[in-house]
């Protein structure tokens, strides 16, 4: 892969998980937890990030056990932790 294509993968990625966290920011007053959709986002631009780049899921450093969490409980995922994820997303991503 080109740097240039890096580049624009990481971009990208930085664009959605920013508008990500500003969606769940501006939810967060509305609802306790937070829905599948979310953690979905999450997981799909981690995948195309890591699949882009050749690389694992797990070198995020980002556990993709939210996945199963939110499954065991239908309420969904407290926001602060989501947020954390994401926030520790981007910051991955900004490394790369």
């Amino acid at each position: 892969m080109r740097d240039q294509e890096k580049q624009d993968v990481l971009t990208r990625a930085r664009i959605r998980l920013e508008a990500l966290r500003s969606t769940l920011i501006e939810r967060l007053s509305d609802r306790p937890h937070v829905g599948e959709m979310y953690v979905k986002e999450l997981h799909d631009v981690l995948g195309h990030v890591a699949e882009s780049l050749n690389m694992n899921l797990d070198e995020f450093k980002v556990s993709p056990d939210y996945i199963k969490d939110l499954d065991e409980d239908k309420r969904g995922i407290e926001p602060p932790l989501l947020l954390a994820k994401i926030s520790a997303a981007l910051e991955y991503v900004g490394r790369l």
